[in-house]
C-alpha cells in the first residue's frame, strides 16, 4: 500500500482515496481540470490522504528516533503534512495524521501522545525528535501510555521532567532581543532548559564511543546549504572531536536577521553548541587532522571570542563561513581557493553558462569579445548591487560595536564601484567548492603515493599548509 500512497504524499492534488478503503487513486485529468479550483473538492481529498496516512503510520512497527528517521518514507510524509497544514490545517484527519506522524517519529504509541497532552505540545516545540536522533535516545513507555525521558542522566517519568521541559528559557546574559535564539531544551544528559548562548567554557555536545576518527584530534568544518547561495536558511561551523570521542560544535550568529539592515556590520554571537546540529538536514562537512596543541588553541580561541563585545558579522564578509575558516587558520590551514561573488551566484550565473558556451563554439576574435562583454556585464551587475547593498544598511556598523577598527562594507561612493565589496566565502563554498577540491587533491596524492584514499580522509595537502 506504501507505494501508491507515497506518490499520492507527494503530489496530494492529484490523487484521491475511493472504495474500498484505503485505495488510492489518481484523479483523472478531466477531473482535476473540472476541479481546479473547487477548494472543498481538494479539502476532501486531503483529508482522506491523510486518514490512509495516519492509519498507515500507527501500523508501521515501533522501532527507536534514529531507525525512524531513516525511514525510506518518511521525508513523503513530513512533506504531505506542510501542504495538508497549509492548504487545510484545521481539518480533524489531517490533525490525526500530524500525531500519528510525531508518534512515529519519536518510536512511541500515538496514545502515548493523546495521553500526556502537554508531553506532546513539549515534544513539537521541542522538535524533540531531532534531539533524540542527535544523541541516540529513546523514550520509554509503559503499558498504560506514560512516557519517561532522560533527564538528569537517567530514565524518569515524564512528571519528574514536566517543570524543567515546560519552564520558560532563561534571559541571555549578553542582551542581544533580536538574536536567533530557539530554547534548548534537551543535551547528552537529557531535557533540560537553557539556551545558546549563556555559556563561559566551551563543553562538548557529546561524547562517542568508539569513535570513527580514531585516536585523532580532528577539525571538521560543517554547513547547511540547500543548492545554490542563499543568504538565509544556510549556515556554516565547526567541529572540534577529540581521541575520547568528545565533539564540540560552536559556530557564529549574527545579532538579528532583520531584512532593512541585512548589510550592515553587526555584533556576532557564539552559540557553545551550534543548534544546526539537530537540523533536518543533510550536512556537508570536510575534516582535517589537527594536534592536541591545535585543537586546545581553536577552543581557547572561540572561548575568547565569546567573551568579545566587539565581534563582527558581516552577511558577505565576516560572516560564519569565513569565522570557522579563520579557526582552521590556527590549526595551519589555509584555503588557496578564490573567493565567490555574490554576483555570480545571483544575477550571472546564467549569463556566465551562457557566454562559457559561446567561447567554446566561437572563433578566436569573436571568443574574445564574448569575453570582455561578460566582463562588463559582471561589473555593471555588481555596482548594481552595491548600491543594493548600500540601500540594506552597507554603510552601516551596529550600535552595539564600539571598536573603531570596525568599518562599514561600504564605506564611500568609490566602494560602490568595487566588486570585491560582493566577494567573500559562503555556505556553499564548504557544500561545493572546498570539498571538490580537497578531493581531487587527496585522489591525487593516493595516486602519487599508493595509499588508500581511505587512508587520507583527514589529510592535508602540502599547498594548503601555513605556518
Amino acid at each position: 500500500m506504501l507505494s501508491p500512497l507515497t506518490d499520492a504524499l507527494q503530489e496530494p492534488f492529484k490523487y484521491c482515496i475511493v472504495d474500498p478503503y484505503p485505495t488510492v487513486q489518481l484523479l483523472s485529468a478531466m477531473q482535476r481540470a473540472l476541479h481546479y479550483r473547487d477548494r472543498h473538492f481538494h479539502e476532501g481529498n486531503i483529508g482522506g490522504i491523510a486518514a490512509v496516512a495516519a492509519d498507515t503510520l500507527n501500523a508501521l512497527p515501533r522501532t527507536t528516533p534514529k531507525k525512524a528517521n531513516e525511514h525510506p518514507q518518511r521525508r513523503a510524509f513530513g512533506k504531505f503534512l506542510q501542504i495538508a497544514k497549509t492548504y487545510c490545517p484545521k481539518n480533524a484527519c489531517v490533525e490525526r495524521c500530524q500525531t500519528a506522524f510525531l508518534a512515529f517519529k519519536l518510536a512511541i504509541s500515538k496514545h502515548a501522545l493523546t495521553n500526556n497532552p502537554e508531553f506532546a505540545q513539549f515534544a513539537k516545540s521541542a522538535r524533540l525528535e531531532r534531539q533524540l536522533v542527535l544523541f541516540d535516545h529513546t523514550i520509554g513507555e509503559d503499558a498504560a501510555g506514560n512516557v519517561s525521558l532522560f533527564f538528569e542522566g537517567r530514565m524518569q517519568p515524564w512528571a519528574a521532567v514536566q517543570a524543567v521541559a515546560l519552564a520558560p528559557p532563561p534571559p541571555l546574559l549578553d542582551p542581544l532581543p533580536k538574536v536567533y535564539n530557539p530554547p534548548v531544551k534537551y543535551r547528552a544528559d537529557g531535557v533540560c532548559n537553557d539556551n545558546c548562548y549563556n555559556w563561559t567554557e566551551l563543553t562538548p555536545l557529546k561524547r562517542e564511543e568508539n569513535p570513527s576518527w580514531g585516536s585523532r584530534y580532528v577539525l571538521e568544518i560543517c554547513a547547511l546549504c540547500k543548492g545554490d547561495l542563499r543568504f538565509t536558511g544556510d549556515h556554516t561551523w565547526i567541529r572540534l572531536k577529540t581521541p575520547e570521542g568528545d565533539i564540540y560544535a560552536p559556530g557564529l550568529y549574527r545579532e538579528d536577521n532583520e531584512f532593512w539592515t541585512a548589510f550592515s556590520v553587526k555584533k556576532g554571537a557564539i552559540q557553545g553548541n551550534d543548534v544546526s546540529e539537530g537540523w533536518d538536514e543533510r550536512i556537508h562537512t570536510v575534516s582535517f587532522e589537527i594536534n592536541e596543541k591545535q585543537f586546545r588553541q581553536i577552543k581557547q580561541q572561540v572561548e575568547k571570542d565569546h567573551q568579545s563585545s566587539d565581534l563582527p558579522f558581516h552577511l558577505v564578509k565576516p560572516n560564519c563561513t569565513s569565522y570557522a575558516l579563520g579557526l582552521a587558520g590556527l590549526a595551519g590551514i589555509r584555503f588557496p581557493l578564490r573567493e565567490e561573488s555574490v554576483v555570480d551566484h545571483f544575477v550571472h550565473k546564467k549569463v556566465y553558462a551562457a557566454a562559457r558556451a559561446l567561447r567554446s563554439v566561437l572563433p578566436q576574435p569573436l571568443n574574445s569579445l564574448a569575453t570582455a562583454a561578460w566582463e562588463v556585464d559582471r561589473y555593471f551587475c555588481s555596482v548594481g548591487l552595491n548600491v543594493v547593498q548600500k540601500v540594506l544598511g552597507g554603510g552601516r556598523v551596529s550600535k552595539n560595536l564600539s571598536a573603531e577598527r570596525i568599518q562599514p562594507q561600504i564605506r564611500s561612493p568609490v566602494d560602490l564601484l568595487k566588486p570585491s565589496k560582493l566577494e567573500g566565502r559562503s555556505p556553499h563554498f564548504i557544500a561545493s567548492t572546498l570539498p571538490k577540491a580537497l578531493n581531487e587533491a587527496r585522489i591525487a596524492e593516493a595516486a602519487r603515493s599508493g595509499k588508500d584514499p581511505q587512508e587520507l580522509q583527514y589529510w592535508i595537502p602540502d599547498s594548503w599548509k601555513c605556518g
